[in-house]
């Protein structure tokens, strides 16, 4: 079983270095790598400031299928990163957030899902919109196990 826990705070807004994305979130993985390789082509990896993330524009729930998901991959960066097509600069508002974080691996992630709402609600929190997963560890240097993803819900009580 994967372990979490869960901290209520404001989150700042900040702007982020986008890879958007329609269809399933199985792509992650490899949007990641898209990323990156995009990152290294345009000399981005100076304006990073902070761990790559999925940021999530819609609410699979409400939506007819698979196909309409829309999300991104990317990261916090500089607000003046020099950067082309198709990455596109982005900000998320400040918001009041429940951070999740998850230790374990990343294939482990949705069962635990239930499991956070389960605990936010208990905490008398009603939960507006699941946000993000920001991912702080590298998955090819610590084991599936040790790795920690944060999710930020946004909440009010």
């Amino acid at each position: 079983m994967v372990k979490f826990d869960i901290k209520y705070e404001n989150a700042s807004a900040f702007k982020y270095l986008a890879l958007e994305v329609k269809g399933a979130y199985s792509q992650i993985p490899d949007k990641i790598t898209q990323l990156m390789q995009l990152t290294a082509e345009q000399n981005l990896f100076p304006s990073m400031r902070g761990p790559v993330l999925a940021i999530f524009y819609n609410d699979p729930r409400e939506v007819a299928n698979v196909d309409e998901y829309f999300w991104a991959v990317g990261y916090p960066c500089a607000e003046m990163a020099n950067f082309k097509a198709p990455l596109k600069l982005k900000e998320r508002k400040e918001s009041f957030v429940a951070k999740a974080t998850i230790y374990g691996p990343y294939d482990k992630l949705a069962e635990t899902y239930p499991l956070i709402e389960e605990q936010i609600t208990k905490d008398e929190y009603k939960i507006l919109f699941w946000s993000l997963e920001m991912y702080l560890d590298d998955p090819r240097t610590v084991k599936p196990e040790n790795l920690r993803t944060q999710a930020w819900i946004d909440v009010k009580k």
